[in-house]
């Protein structure tokens, strides 16, 4: 063997023994800071119920953690954990956990007697694991956030009886196919806006059908940012639900037959914002129970909204070929531009005389409708956006 050829095998192995030295004092190092930071609270572990560990580069649970046997809320955002540790699960008391901003690419579900929240949003999420306990894994989960993830399959929760959030927006979802299978009996919010729902593979009966199934089930839902083959008139036959959010949606088409059999007493809450179709198809003086109405960025030929427990309108960027008509004796806040607001005669704004704010955009620098509206709503707040 050459002495050149020597010289260089040396190198190299002074090189391995460097990195692998600095990568030990390194990771000393970076104990040493975990410890310093969890120190103050091993003085009397008994008390510590909350710990925010975020930002701390760390990959491991640090074992001192475990010895706080009262803690409820931890949080472990924005660090290199690459799944959940199992070592949290045994922390008695732990109601919130949050492990959002890591790299974790499978999560597994084991048993907990305590936790409620489970945050693990914002990671490479691709593959879930259930514990062998069943539906005792987390006997008392209630909110779940598995939104901007890499979910391709809906998450098996019809076991979960006491969850009533689930946060899957911003994922892989490509289809409604049989997703109520998966779900609770009962849902409070249901939010899978945001991901890559397809064109119909299967037939549209079979396709809404396990849409209307799975809005059956929750309270509100949010469909936002998804692809509709035609409006889905047949979601608000449910007779569970009271919210709906369909903002930035596309359909094929909009103009479809409506059903015959709505169930429109139910709903109180609606977001159609940023609605490209024109909207002048859809019912909504027949939710005559409305309370919160979002129109925001959408287009009308004609629009009149007509509902006696509106509360609540935003209307702002609206679109409308031919006339515009509110009457909603309610209403405490709408939120208009001020070429709308402007051209109302005093009749007609005088139909809404509970309001309590106005909030008035894409306004000139004009005082003279400010100064009308004063006059007509002595205690009216007015903001100009």
């Amino acid at each position: 063997m050459s002495n050149k050829l020597k010289l260089t095998l040396l190198g190299l192995f002074l090189v391995q023994i460097s990195i692998v030295a600095w990568s030990y004092l390194k990771n000393k190092q970076e104990k040493e800071q975990h410890y310093q930071v969890i120190s103050p609270y091993l003085e009397n572990p008994n008390a510590v119920k909350s710990l925010d560990l975020s930002h701390m580069n760390l990959k491991e649970l640090p074992e001192e953690i475990l010895t706080l046997k009262n803690l409820t809320t931890l949080n472990l955002s924005n660090n290199r954990f690459q799944e959940i540790p199992n070592q949290i699960y045994s922390l008695p008391n732990l109601k919130s956990l949050n492990l959002s901003h890591n790299n974790i690419t499978k999560v597994k579900l084991y048993y907990n007697n305590s936790i409620e929240r489970l945050d693990v949003s914002h990671n490479q999420i691709n593959d879930i694991e259930y514990s062998h306990f069943g539906s005792s894994a987390l006997k008392k989960l209630r909110t779940i956030d598995f939104s901007y993830n890499e979910i391709e399959a809906y998450p098996s929760l019809q076991a979960f009886s006491t969850i009533d959030t689930i946060l899957l927006s911003n994922n892989r979802l490509s289809a409604f196919y049989k997703m109520h299978a998966y779900l609770p009996e009962r849902v409070k919010y249901l939010d899978i806006s945001s991901n890559e729902i397809e064109r119909l593979k299967s037939s549209i009966h079979t396709y809404y059908a396990d849409l209307i199934y799975s809005v059956n089930k929750c309270e509100s839902i949010n469909l936002s940012d998804n692809f509709f083959e035609y409006f889905p008139y047949e979601i608000f036959q449910g007779e569970v639900s009271s919210s709906i959010i369909m903002q930035k949606c596309e359909f094929n088409r909009i103009d479809n037959e409506k059903p015959t059999s709505l169930i429109p007493n139910n709903y109180t809450f609606f977001d159609f914002s940023n609605t490209d179709d024109y909207l002048d198809s859809f019912p909504f003086n027949k939710f005559i129970n409305l309370e919160t109405l979002h129109l925001e960025n959408t287009r009308f030929k004609n629009c009149l909204i007509d509902l006696p427990h509106l509360s609540t309108l935003n209307i702002k960027s609206i679109s409308i070929d031919d006339s515009l008509f509110i009457r909603c004796p309610n209403l405490e806040r709408l939120e208009i531009d001020y070429d709308k607001i402007s051209a109302f005669t005093d009749d007609e704004l005088l139909q809404m005389l509970n309001l309590k704010t106005i909030v008035i955009a894409n306004h000139p620098d004009d005082k003279t409708l400010v100064t009308r509206l004063k006059m007509l709503y002595s205690n009216v707040e007015i903001i100009l956006e």
